[in-house]
């Protein structure tokens, strides 16, 4: 048995390649199974220990009120790992005469259970760091992604020092899809200064997703205190049907570990 672990154990090291699945770990998963009650204070199905702080226009049972604000879980990433923020949206219906109706998802700096236009993750007391907004009827205006500086009350999308992009890249599925899943990528691998977001769609119906924002490298001085979700003051219509945070360790830290475990069955033979 030893000589065979002697052998092994190289050849591991060399060619071992980990199913990033294999040691995913799921963060927060909630399917919104609470009622019409408020969401603020519910706790998600799966939590690291947070509860939802939100604005009345949230219910719990997923559906959403008229009038803009967020709902968002306490989380401060680390790093060596890449997280998957997973939302999906439905049965979003458009406005009229208005580019208020779009609701969104990813990860901010700060917290509030206020209603009101300075808090859905552009200004004051949530500051969208990287986060994506899909709208009723793009005819209207066009989904986006941003970046911002996560710092509170800087202003504008999240402008401030180091500044950040306040009109957002704008993305698109052909067919546009009132079901949506969206996903936002935070890779935090390369350590500090390296942290990068990558952003991702697909219509409900469809097997995959599509790449709609390449990996970027977050704002100087961006902070993530939380995630979330938020919505547009205008009068439509829109269900978050579950919310998913789960994280995956960098392939190297994972393969260190299982060699580790080698290693150690080794000395103990």
């Amino acid at each position: 048995m030893q000589r065979a672990l002697e052998t092994v154990i190289p050849c591991l090291a060399a060619c071992l390649v980990l199913p990033s699945s294999a040691s995913a770990a799921t963060l927060f998963a909630d399917q919104f199974g609470g009622g019409g009650g408020d969401l603020n204070g519910e706790v998600p199905e799966v939590s690291s220990g947070a509860s939802w702080v939100a604005s009345t226009i949230f219910n719990a049972d997923g559906s959403t009120e008229q009038g803009a604000g967020s709902a968002t879980l306490a989380f401060t990433p680390a790093d060596g790992l890449i997280y998957n923020l997973d939302v999906r949206i439905s049965g979003i219906s458009p406005t009229t005469g208005t580019t208020n109706n779009w609701i969104a998802a990813g990860f901010v700096n700060g917290q509030s259970t206020l209603s009101g236009t300075n808090h859905r993750f552009i200004t004051g007391e949530v500051v969208g760091t990287a986060w994506m907004m899909h709208r009723g009827d793009i005819s209207l205006g066009t989904n986006q992604s941003f970046l911002g500086t996560g710092q509170l009350g800087a202003g504008n999308f999240g402008l401030g020092v180091g500044g950040g992009d306040n009109t957002g890249e704008r993305w698109a599925l052909d067919p546009a899809s009132p079901d949506i899943d969206l996903r936002v990528v935070l890779d935090t691998t390369a350590g500090p200064g390296g942290w990068t977001a990558t952003w991702f769609a697909k219509a409900v119906s469809d097997s995959t997703f599509t790449e709609v924002r390449s990996a970027t490298p977050l704002l100087a001085g961006a902070t993530i205190s939380a995630v979330g979700v938020a919505r547009a003051n205008g009068d439509f219509t829109a269900t978050v049907e579950s919310f998913t945070l789960t994280t995956v360790p960098e392939p190297s830290v994972a393969l260190l570990a299982v060699l580790g475990g080698l290693a150690g069955l080794r000395r103990r033979r």
